[in-house]
């Protein structure tokens, strides 16, 4: 009951207090991976970047075969949290110990925000081989476009935005409001400022 009453006073806000049961339970069953577990979690809410690493640690030796999963998680966490390039390289351990569609699309997006179109690209084109969807085309026809655009070929960034968005709304990465964005952008760059207008306001 100790794990149980440490999530609940977690949840309640109440750290100190979830995180001494955990130690309790810790204390009777060393090898207790979910008192481990919630006691990582427990750190990160309050930010003790370092302790929950330590204890995710514990978790991890202690428990089943979870290393990718708790190192996705972590990856979410920090990547939530703008910690962008700790979430990089939990993702890419991650990925050492198994090769998962999740992590991988949310290594994609960590890319993207860092503005390395190269790695996204690569990243993203790894997923449409592996797991063929409409919305992985649709994520990766974007960033062709970005590409695009980031080397001034607006044109070109102009004709694989409106095709894309022809075709399909939405992908895993990009939505339909996003692809309005870059499209209204470019718009602007080519001087087509009605178009721009037109986009920005649907």
């Amino acid at each position: 009951h100790f794990i149980w009453k440490g999530i609940a006073q977690c949840l309640c806000g109440a750290y100190e207090e979830g995180l001494n049961e955990f130690r309790i339970a810790l204390g009777i069953q060393a090898d207790c991976y979910q008192a481990a577990l919630y006691k990582g979690r427990c750190y990160l809410q309050k930010k003790d970047i370092d302790r929950a690493l330590y204890a995710f640690k514990d978790f991890m030796e202690a428990g089943p075969d979870e290393e990718e999963e708790i190192k996705h998680y972590l990856g979410n966490f920090f990547f939530s949290n703008g910690l962008v390039t700790h979430a990089r390289q939990t993702y890419e351990e991650a990925l050492d110990v198994k090769q998962a569609e999740r992590t991988l699309r949310e290594l994609v997006k960590v890319y993207i925000v860092e503005k390395n179109l190269f790695l996204a690209l690569d990243k993203l084109e790894l997923l449409c081989q592996d797991y063929y969807q409409d919305a992985y085309n649709f994520d990766l026809n974007i960033l062709y476009a970005l590409r695009a655009a980031a080397a001034l070929d607006y044109p070109e960034a102009s004709i694989l935005l409106r095709n894309v968005y022809e075709k399909t709304t939405s992908g895993f990465i990009f939505s339909e409001s996003d692809i309005q964005f870059y499209m209204g952008t470019i718009s602007f760059y080519l001087k087509d400022y009605a178009g721009a207008v037109s986009q920005f306001e649907k």
